[in-house]
């Protein structure tokens, strides 16, 4: 597999994720056709079983992302960016998935926004 293959497999995962966490996220994400809600309510049972499901390879994702090199995260960088981002602002309750985006950041963001 080579890095591109990669990085667009990582990105699919953390969309799967992301379209777990939130409707109004995976509409905007043209993912799925849902109605337009309201209200923030808090996740119910279901969606907290989907996330807990999808965590360990969420997880495996961010662990291959914060590893590539300082040039190979400098050029796929863009592609992920706003997932990241959207990880962070997202209501999961997983420690794993907030050490592993904390390494991501660490790793490869800070060394490119410290330059």
């Amino acid at each position: 597999m080579n890095l591109r293959s990669l990085v667009a497999v990582c990105e699919k995962i953390l969309l799967i994720y992301l379209s777990c966490t939130d409707y109004n996220y995976a509409r905007q994400q043209k993912l799925v056709e849902v109605p337009v809600t309201h209200w923030i309510l808090p996740l119910g049972i279901a969606k907290k079983e989907k996330m807990a499901a999808r965590t360990p390879l969420l997880v495996s994702a961010l662990k291959a992302l914060s590893c590539l090199e300082k040039d190979s995260c400098r050029k796929y960088i863009a592609d992920i960016f706003h997932l990241l981002v959207d990880l962070v602002r997202s209501d999961h309750s997983s420690n794993e998935v907030q050490h592993a985006l904390s390494n991501i950041f660490q790793a490869c963001i800070g060394p490119i926004i410290m330059q």
